[in-house]
């Protein structure tokens, strides 16, 4: 992995800067970064019959490999296929 990373590692133009320009926002605005994603999705699975446990952003932290969350939810559960389907607007773009 390391060396896949240097291998495409682009430099930049010389004298150029390699900074951001200062007017950059490299932070997502509230409430659209990915963990604010997975919320509303869960969010919605609820709101679609899914018992699923209502969840902030800080309770994501504490779990981040969604080992407690994930577990809730049954992909062979064809209500969670049918919430599944109608969240997809809400489904993260990561």
């Amino acid at each position: 992995m390391v060396v896949r990373y240097l291998v495409d590692l682009e430099l930049p133009e010389a004298g150029s800067s390699c900074t951001p320009p200062p007017d950059t926002d490299v932070f997502p605005p509230p409430g659209e970064g990915e963990l604010d994603q997975v919320v509303a999705l869960l969010d919605c699975l609820r709101d679609n019959g899914v018992d699923v446990p209502e969840v902030d952003v800080g309770d994501l932290l504490t779990d981040p490999e969604g080992g407690e969350l994930l577990d809730v939810l049954d992909p062979t559960d064809p209500a969670v296929a049918e919430a599944a389907l109608a969240c997809l607007d809400e489904m993260p773009s990561f």
